[in-house]
């Protein structure tokens, strides 16, 4: 039965190079929303990304990390490490562009200058991808995630940290089997 599987996935992959694991990296502007854009400036940030497909299913886990460097208007600087864990669920359209949406959660690693301040905080992610097959090797994109950053449950804090995340992407799609 297992044998049936992998030659199952290896047909789709044959068909789908989508369907490969990938690795990938993207930059672009990073724009704090609400309340959060009367204390920090928009900036470029980047960052890179992993993902690997659920056994025959539309389905992607994926795991992203990025860096991001604002100035602030209540303190020198403060610099934002998200790394969180997604599952993307690519759309069923049969056209030359891809579509996925993806969900998930993790953490935001935030340094405050001057104050030294440094911790986590827990960090929730929504978005949306549109990307172009490159062939079977590659693909290049635009990505569009809103993350939150939960600081109300830190005693005395006044709200929540809400970011807009506006990048294009590249990855490369791995395969580990061969073809």
């Amino acid at each position: 039965m297992c044998v049936t599987c992998f030659k199952q996935d290896a047909d789709a992959r044959e068909t789908d190079p989508l369907k490969f694991p990938q690795i990938g990296v993207w930059f672009g502007p990073v724009a704090p929303l609400a309340s959060t854009r009367k204390s920090v400036d928009t900036v470029i940030g980047g960052g890179v990304f992993a993902r690997v497909n659920l056994w025959q299913s539309p389905f992607k886990l994926g795991i992203d990390g990025s860096y991001q460097k604002y100035d602030s208007k209540s303190i020198n600087q403060i610099t934002m490490y998200p790394v969180y864990g997604s599952l993307l669920y690519r759309l069923p359209i049969s056209t030359m562009l891809a579509f996925q949406l993806k969900a998930g959660a993790g953490g935001a690693y935030i340094k405050a200058y001057p104050v030294n301040v440094q911790q986590w905080d827990p960090l929730f992610v929504a978005g949306g991808e549109l990307f172009f097959p490159l062939g079977s090797m590659a693909a290049i994109g635009l990505r569009v995630d809103y993350l939150m950053v939960y600081e109300k449950r830190i005693p005395g804090a006044q709200r929540n940290g809400h970011f807009l995340n506006v990048g294009l992407f590249v990855n490369l799609n791995l395969d580990l089997f061969g073809r």
